[in-house]
């Protein structure tokens, strides 16, 4: 059946509903004396350890009195606790240890409340609430050394550039405080503080110093961590090239929407991109100056992600020889000829200035897209937000007004030399789920989607059509054996989404070669137009494409939305390699929720209806949505059926927060055949104190036999739960347990983790769909004639 229908609007069956809450005391602990003791112990050692620490490491320097206290499992303790003894949250790692400051140095306060918690103070206060308190630490100087410093310190003598992040304080008065003791220690010819990046929940510094210094500088508490700075990873390809003889680009559309590329530059002049190509400029102003004032691409990535991103697929514009630019172009180099990042700046800095100076000039920006990471920067389980993906959170609520969809590329693991060919082979596809393979950054982003890659198979370009060749990945629609791979942060679902990336391919005489996907070459003048090339740096201005074609027909749909309509036109291929076709959860890791379709997302069909609402959510309520009446078609007539539900929501975002990095967090879970009021109050009586969380489903516990009204989405909710993007379905190959003519509920569920009172509502994006594999069945037309769709269809029509 066509994909022809308009998305139709999902109706609210009720208004925002507040859960009652009821605290639940905790038991206390039968030890208190004895544990007591011992913490007292602690306080006053690491009271002792302050003290030693007065004298500043490096002139300038002032004590900052940081150290760590260690959570029981199952107990909490919150933030105005922890001001009640005197200190402040600085951060809560992934062990639920509390990172805390003072400016006692005696530690009297907690000192006084622990000794009459332990019942050293005759008839004093019982402070039950430091049950939670486990143990205490002080932070060492080997704590601040980063991976990658550890690996390569520095030689004696020499100055180098790092990047500092120091504890990021509530107060930005006593972040800049620090930052000026930072200046004072490192004033000496040749070192130095050249750029900083202050954000609400993380602190960056790159600064200039030698070895004597660096060593000094671990001692000082105020720092969380040292890193050598990141070095951009490129897909680099010398692979044959592939050329277009007298091509004809046709003009841009006047509505076309702008994709803003944040990469090595672009070819301005190249056929195929001067259309559509709107402005170029170099980030931040010094590195313009440095490079002569040159936004010229002199490398060829920046402009080779900027073909996909403006044409979608040039293999299929090169077979039609229809070159329609579907995008407008916006360049921002931030690359050195040397491919790297300016010495004095921070990345951070560099992509603020240039979101800054492009959204302040150009409204027709939807898209961001981002094809460069660190391959040294690998995600870990045990480790905070990544600290460039922290920045584009931080930058992405602060624009998101402007509703722009941010996409990344997943990253690329190294290539293998050539005497590594049978192994890469053997190990293929369970190399990806190695933990060395794992996403980048920034492409641990919550707010944003990763790409990561597919084989396009193998490309025939007159080079290769002879050959005798067998892809790595065995066939064009698995993954590329290179594209790294999930879970995110908290194990969220990363990468959400996969395109075509390259692949390998051995030949007759065994030696690995690159297959890639064909895009702009840079090097138009004296070579082809066109050139493959290799890596996720090129799926990700696929989906890029995708994101601004939906936002021209659908200017109106905010950016989370935008993100809802990619994920559910998404598709994991049918046939899967290895154990990926049998572990729904490592098919997560490596596909996400699949490959987008774009005419899936643009259009409906009569057997696959979509309706779709853009809301706002009170935080900690709930709301329903009503699909008013089953369709009897899809009940009784025979074949697969499929219900699916996506919702995406930007949340505030904290990087000192490893235990939850998201301020808020929705759920989802789909009821029928049920009373809406007793529904309802299932969840109005639902209380998190007391009775935990909601379970794998995301429904509250204690329901009986309501239960059994539940439609079972997969994945689980505890899969997906921390996603700024969730999608989940069921295939129903028999629906006995269905009623036509009956509603269908969503029930949408808002909770704050720490998201400040100040944030009162969170927004979001919401698809679902029903589809019948039987193209006679015309789902659509009975869910519009409903009335409460026709209600919703003149409202939004009057809007």
């Amino acid at each position: 059946m066509p994909r022809d229908r308009e998305h139709l609007p999902l109706p609210v069956a009720s208004t925002p509903l507040e859960r009652r809450k009821r605290p639940a005391p905790a038991k206390p602990r039968g030890d208190r004396q004895s544990h007591g003791n011992e913490v007292l112990k602690q306080v006053q050692a690491i009271g002792e350890r302050l003290r030693q620490r007065t004298t500043a490491p490096l002139n300038g320097l002032n004590p900052a009195n940081i150290f760590r206290i260690h959570l029981v499992k199952g107990r909490a303790l919150n933030e105005d606790g922890l001001r009640l003894l005197g200190l402040s949250l600085l951060a809560i790692q992934n062990d639920k240890a509390f990172v805390v400051s003072t400016a006692d140095i005696s530690l009297g306060e907690l000192q006084r409340r622990v000794l009459s918690y332990s019942g050293g103070t005759p008839d004093g206060p019982k402070y039950g609430e430091l049950d939670a308190i486990e143990s205490l630490s002080v932070l060492e100087p080997s704590d601040r050394i980063g991976p990658r410093l550890k690996l390569e310190p520095p030689k004696a003598g020499e100055i180098i550039a790092l990047d500092v992040e120091l504890w990021h304080w509530d107060s930005r008065e006593l972040c800049f405080g620090r930052l000026n003791e930072l200046r004072a220690a490192l004033n000496a010819p040749g070192m130095g503080v050249p750029d900083h990046w202050i954000g609400d929940g993380i602190f960056l510094a790159r600064i200039k110093t030698d070895a004597a210094r660096l060593e000094k500088l671990l001692e000082w508490s105020a720092i969380k961590q040292i890193e050598r700075r990141p070095r951009p990873t490129l897909a680099l390809s010398d692979y044959f090239n592939l050329g277009v003889a007298d091509i004809a680009p046709k003009p841009l559309p006047q509505d076309a929407v702008g994709i803003l590329i944040f990469d090595s530059g672009v070819a301005s002049l190249h056929p195929l991109l001067e259309p559509a190509l709107a402005d170029a400029q170099v980030f931040p102003e010094a590195f313009r100056t440095k490079l002569g004032g040159s936004a010229a691409d002199e490398h060829g990535h920046g402009t080779a992600v900027a073909g996909i991103a403006v044409y979608g697929n040039l293999a299929d514009a090169v077979r039609t020889q229809d070159f329609q630019p579907t995008a407008q172009l916006f360049s921002a180099r931030v690359l050195d000829r040397e491919n790297h990042y300016d010495e004095d700046s921070l990345i951070e800095t560099q992509f603020e200035a240039a979101l800054d100076y492009f959204f302040r000039n150009y409204s027709q920006i939807r898209v961001v897209n981002l094809s460069l990471g660190s391959s040294d920067d690998v995600l870990t389980d045990s480790r905070y937000q990544m600290r460039f993906a922290a920045v584009l959170d931080e930058l992405a609520r602060r624009h998101k007004d402007r509703e722009i969809v941010f996409i990344i590329a997943a990253g690329n693991t190294a290539r293998p030399s050539l005497g590594e060919t049978p192994e890469v082979v053997a190990q293929y596809p369970a190399s990806l789920l190695y933990e060395q393979c794992r996403i980048t950054d920034p492409a641990s982003a919550a707010l944003a989607l990763t790409v990561g890659g597919l084989s396009p198979g193998l490309i025939d370009n007159g080079n290769t059509a002879d050959r005798i060749a067998a892809l790595v990945s065995g066939q064009a629609g698995n993954p590329s054996p290179f594209t790294r791979t999930g879970p995110g942060l908290n194990g969220a679902i990363k990468p959400e989404l996969v395109e075509d990336a390259g692949d390998y391919y051995t030949d007759a005489s065994g030696i690995l070669r690159e297959s890639g996907v064909l895009t702009t070459n840079r090097e138009f003048a004296t070579s082809p137009l066109l050139k493959p090339w290799m890596g996720t740096s090129f799926a990700a201005p696929k989906v890029a494409n995708i994101a601004a074609q939906i936002t021209r027909e659908y200017p109106h749909y905010s950016s989370n939305l935008i993100r809802a309509l990619l994920v559910h036109s998404a598709k994991q291929p049918e046939s899967r390699p290895g154990q990926l076709a049998t572990s729904t959860k490592d098919a997560l890791r490596v596909y996400g929720y699949g490959k987008p379709d774009l005419d899936r997302a643009l259009r409906a069909a009569g057997n696959d209806a979509w309706l779709v609402q853009d809301g706002h959510i009170t935080v900690d309520t709930f709301t329903v949505f009503e699909l008013p009446a089953l369709p009897e078609s899809f009940v009784n007539r025979k074949g697969e059926r499929r219900i699916a539900v996506t919702v995406a929501f930007d949340p505030p975002t904290r990087a000192s927060r490893a235990d939850s990095y998201l301020g808020i967090t929705l759920d989802f879970a789909l009821w029928r055949n049920i009373d809406l009021e007793k529904l309802c109050e299932s969840y109005r009586n639902w209380d998190r104190d007391e009775k935990a969380e909601l379970d794998e489903d995301a429904a509250p516990p204690g329901l009986g036999d309501i239960k059994k009204h539940q439609v079972v989405l997969l994945p689980k909710a505890t899969a997906r739960k921390t996603s700024t993007v969730q999608h989940a379905s069921i295939k129903i190959s028999r629906a006995v347990s269905y009623v036509a003519d009956t509603p269908l509920y969503l029930v949408l569920i808002c909770q704050r983790k720490w998201a400040p009172s100040s944030v009162e509502n969170q927004r979001f994006g919401v698809v679902m769909s029903l589809f019948h594999e039987d193209e006679t069945v015309d789902l659509q037309a009975h869910i519009q004639l409903q009335p409460k769709i026709q209600t919703q269809i003149r409202a939004r029509a009057r809007g």
